[in-house]
């Protein structure tokens, strides 16, 4: 079995606990047993045992985590299938009820290259924004270029 810290730069593979290495190899020892109870969900599995498990990864990540336990994650009989997880830095809006949510900044401008507008207190949901205004071009802080019109 080849770990998955094989195909890291050895620079950031050697940051990795050596319990997380411990604990991969102690799920491929026992993965054909958690197929039939865990196939497609997403699993925090650590000395021997399944920590967390469910079917969102971010959610999964964050309970395994609270073990201390250096658990491996992965999704269960999808090992090969690739998962994009970022990690990204944002303020949190703490006053905002129920939960806090990511701040961040905004540029708007109407033409490309040209000043524009700066809203640094947008709470980022993540929805795509249509906005009906030709040219209108939206920077935000993650220095992603989105089109916010329609058409």
């Amino acid at each position: 079995m080849r770990s998955l810290a094989d195909g890291l730069p050895p620079e950031i593979a050697s940051r990795l606990h050596p319990d997380w290495r411990k604990n991969e190899e102690g799920y491929w020892a026992v993965r054909d047993s958690l197929l039939l109870q865990y196939r497609g969900q997403w699993i925090g599995f650590a000395k021997g045992a399944v920590v967390a498990s469910g079917t969102s990864p971010v959610e999964v990540l964050h309970a395994a985590q609270q073990s201390g336990l250096h658990p491996y994650l992965i999704c269960v009989g999808r090992e090969d299938e690739p998962c994009r997880m970022r990690r990204a830095g944002f303020a949190y809006d703490t006053a905002y009820t129920g939960e806090a949510l990511p701040r961040i900044n905004v540029e708007f401008r109407v033409t490309r290259g040209s000043p524009g507008e700066v809203l640094d207190r947008v709470i980022s949901t993540r929805a795509r924004t249509r906005v009906p205004c030709p040219g209108l071009t939206v920077n935000t802080s993650d220095s992603t270029r989105h089109s916010a019109c329609q058409g």
